[in-house]
């Protein structure tokens, strides 16, 4: 959003029974004060002598919003740009989480919202050829995990960088012949087909006809994603936006297919409040 102040009289209509020479002057004092990038509202009050009630109507008239509304927009994008400077300087999440005195979450979906490229270190890039390679040869990620000395999930923020976080599909996509009987592929599609239907671990094990401790394993191993991985997944990119727009609790659980008390909880760590004490106080606009 612009805000800079930009002098034209010519429409202002603030207050009806003032003279055009008044709201003249009184748009000059105001929009003088506003050139100064580090004013704030008190000062407003403070320096231009003015009431409370001019100078709201000149913000509306100026702005459409209220001065307390347009302080508090400015705020948010000081600070979105300020997150912006940093992140391309290459703060990591933890440097960023630090600086703004908030969680690791919040850092997350500002990244997410702002649609920030990732930073890859040279580091990360050795990773992922290294893991490129791994791939094409049709190990599972827990093999590659072990070849690669690191925890499965660090293969996987790797792989979903790279692709949308299926081995399977990975593979399909860049034309790599799996490397399993079609006993065990039959099996996977069939787990793959039960999990985008909405069905869990337990259900998914039943239906297969194989143990829950054996359906992790597969997940786990070649990447498919469960109702409760996707529901998380969409939470990270979409919650904020959601939170913002004032949606239901119960909108919020259906959309993500998580429970209220979940969706409550990743809230909670992402505004540092829970979602009434967000709208009592209107932290929120």
């Amino acid at each position: 959003m612009d805000f800079s102040v930009k002098y034209n009289c010519t429409s202002l209509s603030f207050n009806a029974r003032m003279s055009k020479s008044d709201k003249i002057k009184i748009d000059k004092v105001l929009s003088k004060l506003m050139e100064d990038d580090k004013i704030d509202l008190q000062s407003i009050y403070e320096k231009s002598g003015y009431s409370e009630n001019y100078i709201f109507g000149w913000f509306k008239d100026k702005f459409g919003m209220s001065p307390m509304r347009y302080f508090k927009q400015k705020e948010k994008q000081l600070l979105i740009d300020k997150f912006i400077e940093l992140y391309n300087k290459g703060l990591t999440v933890k440097q960023l989480a630090e600086y703004f005195s908030r969680s690791t979450v919040w850092v997350n979906s500002m990244k997410s919202k702002l649609n920030l490229e990732p930073q890859l270190t040279n580091t990360d890039k050795s990773f992922d050829i290294k893991l490129s390679r791994l791939l094409a040869k049709g190990y599972t990620l827990n093999t590659i995990a072990k070849k690669m000395n690191c925890s499965v999930t660090k293969v996987q923020q790797r792989l979903s960088a790279i692709s949308d976080g299926s081995i399977l599909n990975y593979r399909i996509q860049n034309g790599i012949k799996l490397n399993h009987s079609s006993k065990l592929k039959r099996k996977i599609d069939a787990i793959q087909k039960h999990f985008s239907e909405g069905k869990g671990i337990k259900e998914t094990s039943e239906l297969v006809g194989v143990s829950k401790t054996s359906i992790s394993r597969l997940k786990n191993s070649y990447g498919v994603q469960t109702p409760l991985d996707r529901g998380h997944e969409l939470m990270d990119i979409f919650l904020p936006d959601m939170v913002q727009a004032h949606d239901s609790l119960k909108t919020m659980s259906r959309f993500f297919g998580l429970s209220v008390a979940t969706v409550s909880r990743r809230i909670k760590a992402l505004f540092g409040q829970n979602y009434l004490e967000l709208l009592k106080d209107d932290n929120l606009k």
